[in-house]
């Protein structure tokens, strides 16, 4: 794992990290990841800046389509919508992965990610 160097008095931010997996698993999580920490104070200023503004504009597609999501599930439960007093809520902690997935030695043995994590994949003509 690797971490930015400090920012203010000891704060530090996971941003990069690579894996392989566990190796208790008969198949391997293969991955290289950097994480986006989104809070409501806004943490983009401990960001890359070469990525900053993509990130921002990502963040603000998928706040959209979670609340979305929210208000289907809420629908379906004959819950009440999403109002200002329980959004909070329901939509507190935010955090963006981007997640690369290189090619593996041994194809055989990885499934790509744990299965436990459900990821919204797009697929591009971009290797990895």
């Amino acid at each position: 794992m690797y971490y930015k160097e400090s920012y203010s008095d000891g704060e530090y931010v996971l941003m990069f990290w690579s894996a392989i997996g566990e190796k208790n698993y008969k198949v391997w999580d293969w991955l290289d990841s950097i994480k986006y920490g989104c809070n409501p104070q806004n943490d983009s200023n401990l960001w890359p800046p070469q990525t900053r503004n993509q990130v921002l504009e990502y963040q603000k597609w998928a706040k959209l389509l979670a609340k979305k999501l929210l208000e289907v599930l809420l629908k379906g439960l004959n819950a009440n919508e999403i109002n200002e007093s329980i959004e909070p809520l329901l939509m507190e902690t935010m955090a963006i992965n981007i997640n690369n997935y290189p090619p593996f030695p041994n194809p055989s043995i990885t499934i790509g990610a744990l299965p436990t994590l459900r990821r919204v994949l797009h697929h591009s003509t971009l290797p990895g």
